[in-house]
């Protein structure tokens, strides 16, 4: 957290920061609707978490880490969060038939 954003939550009010409707804490079923309303295509919190991990393994290649900052015990469950991008699949694919057809020339 910058330094500049922690010395100006110690300084605030004591009280919630973002209070819910009634004035108590926000639940996490009001967040999510906050968060949903906000990005305005029914988009939960959840398929974010999917996004988000799945975006994570793309860019690092790392199922382990991952799961570790999901905090899943099971790598299986890590694995049904991560979706297949079509693009890098089909990628994959055509590297994988160059290769083979330069193999066959040879």
């Amino acid at each position: 957290m910058p330094d500049d954003l922690a010395s100006a939550l110690r300084s605030a009010d004591k009280g919630f920061l973002f209070p819910g409707p009634s004035g108590s804490h926000l639940s996490a079923h009001w967040v999510g609707t906050l968060v949903s309303r906000a990005l305005g295509d029914g988009t939960t919190m959840h398929q974010l978490r999917h996004l988000c991990a799945t975006e994570l393994h793309n860019e690092t290649h790392d199922v382990r880490l991952v799961q570790v900052i999901l905090g899943h015990a099971s790598l299986a469950t890590t694995q049904r969060y991560l979706a297949v991008d079509e693009t890098v699949m089909r990628n994959a694919l055509v590297q994988r038939a160059n290769k083979w057809s330069s193999v066959r020339r040879q």
